[in-house]
């Protein structure tokens, strides 16, 4: 599936690669199996891929890899 526009775009998110800086904010930590997650929020989101990888559906519509930070807007 091909979107016209990046994923950033459509959802309104924002990945930031890793520098190797400390980030300075406190994390509440969550630990996934491989698998499908249900993800439902109600507030801003701020993640943090500490291992592995997570791909987001439609396939092929975001991957993000070990050391990738993004924000999901309420």
């Amino acid at each position: 599936m091909t979107f016209g526009k990046s994923y950033q775009e459509l959802y309104n998110v924002r990945v930031t690669r890793a520098s190797g800086r400390a980030w300075g904010f406190e994390m509440v930590y969550m630990e996934n199996r491989p698998g499908k997650l249900a993800w439902d929020w109600q507030v801003d989101q701020l993640v943090y891929i500490e291992e592995e990888e997570v791909f987001v559906v439609p396939q092929g519509c975001m991957q993000f890899e070990k050391g990738d930070l993004f924000r999901y807007p309420k």
